[in-house]
């Protein structure tokens, strides 16, 4: 399973708040949690499943988020 989130997201400020994007880095911070949750629970769903994680940025660049989980 490959998971990506982008950085600006509305929907992120909807659920958590805006200071939780306030910086670049508080921001890469938050989806770190967000997505180490999620792998958690895919792999808790879904045991033995691959997961890879990544962040993208509106400049189309993109950085891996945690690491990646192999079947």
């Amino acid at each position: 399973m490959i998971v990506v989130n982008h950085r600006d997201c509305g929907a992120v400020q909807i659920a958590y708040g805006p200071d939780v994007i306030a910086t670049p880095e508080i921001e890469t911070q938050t989806h770190e949690r967000i997505l180490d949750y999620f792998r958690q629970e895919a792999l808790r769903r879904h045991p033995g499943i691959s997961v890879e994680s990544y962040l993208t940025g509106l400049d189309g660049s993109v950085e891996q988020i945690g690491p990646i989980i192999p079947a």
